[in-house]
């Protein structure tokens, strides 16, 4: 895989500029498809793996695979950005047109594991896997700078499509166009229910244990596939002794971490 961080500035802006240029010709050659189409249907220009079956459950939205235009590294609000991460997250975080929002809370749920939640866990599961010597190791390579900027503007994006009526590729423009720290704290306090008061974050304590749930919530829900037909299970039981293993307290501590600097933010303890 490329090293994001080789990339000079102006690649990044070049390939963020390529991609907004086929976002809005695909835009324009399908007038009549809602946001929701739009950005699932751009995940056909990925990775394949982001149009697996897994993906198609999450954003109720079958695609197929066709080439990996949009795989491309991008500097998005300041950030060396993962965009065909981000792609496949916003695919998952806009909401279903007319009738069919009656079906939201599905793709609500799943929003999160498809992106941040999902790539700390899968870090969890990499390790335990013995992928990795240590959980640093897994965070920093499943859950790099570059995929975390991607599931923050996913979330952001997505919010702002909705809250707004813009097509997916204003949304794109209009969040590049900000300063990254105040998506930092619009995602902590959209997202993770943060409670940030003239630069200072009150509630650290609800946030990180919020993480942990979420994420202890995606390892069970990847368990009980696993083992549900060999054995029983209490899934409230599998779920709180995730909560509370090591490991997911390491990831989610890893990503406050994260939003607490990338934000610039004071903790208050």
């Amino acid at each position: 895989m490329l090293q994001f961080s080789t990339l000079d500035p102006e690649t990044l802006q070049t390939n963020l500029d390529r991609s907004l240029q086929f976002i809005r010709e695909f835009e324009a050659r399908n007038p009549r498809d809602s946001t929701y189409e739009i950005a699932n249907k751009l995940r056909s220009y990925t990775r394949a793996s982001y149009n697996s079956q897994q993906f198609t459950l999450a954003t109720l939205s079958r695609q197929t695979y066709i080439d990996n235009r949009l795989d491309l590294p991008v500097i998005l609000a300041g950030q060396v950005t993962d965009f065909a991460h981000f792609i496949a997250s916003l695919s998952d975080r806009v909401r279903l047109p007319g009738w069919t929002r009656i079906l939201d809370a599905a793709t609500a749920w799943t929003g999160k594991h498809s992106s941040w939640a999902g790539d700390l866990a899968q870090a969890v599961l990499d390790y335990r896997s013995g992928k990795f010597a240590t959980m640093e190791q897994a965070l920093v390579a499943v859950a790099s700078a570059a995929d975390l900027s991607a599931d923050v503007a996913a979330v952001q994006v997505g919010w702002r499509i909705d809250a707004e009526s813009l097509a997916v590729s204003e949304a794109i423009a209009l969040y590049h166009n900000l300063p990254y720290p105040l998506h930092i704290r619009q995602f902590a306090q959209q997202e993770l229910d943060g409670k940030i008061i003239e630069d200072r974050l009150h509630n650290s304590r609800a946030i990180v244990e919020g993480m942990r749930r979420d994420i202890a919530e995606f390892l069970t829900l990847m368990e009980l596939k696993n083992l549900i037909w060999t054995r029983k299970l209490n899934p409230k039981l599998l779920q709180s002794i995730e909560r509370n293993h090591p490991d997911v307290r390491s990831a989610a501590q890893y990503f406050f971490d994260y939003l607490v600097s990338m934000g610039n933010v004071e903790v208050v303890i």
